[in-house]
């Protein structure tokens, strides 16, 4: 299975959840890949499953991310 994790971080803890995650995937076969939506926004087309980690401030997305959402 191949897996597209992408994440936003301001502080490094969306990344480091994901880096479990990637991590999991990988010892459980899949090919995973891990990058940041403003380094590489691009989806993976060939991806079964993609994953999405960012933070929450005062119950509601940062913006950069719902733009991002918004854009695919």
């Amino acid at each position: 299975m191949n897996v597209d994790l992408k994440y936003f971080s301001g502080t490094g803890n969306s990344y480091k959840i994901l880096d479990t995650c990637k991590e999991i995937f990988i010892q459980d076969g899949c090919n995973a890949t891990l990058s940041s939506i403003i380094d590489k926004p691009d989806i993976n087309e060939q991806a079964d499953l993609i994953g999405f980690c960012f933070p929450v401030y005062a119950f509601g997305i940062p913006r950069i991310c719902r733009k991002y959402l918004q854009s695919l």
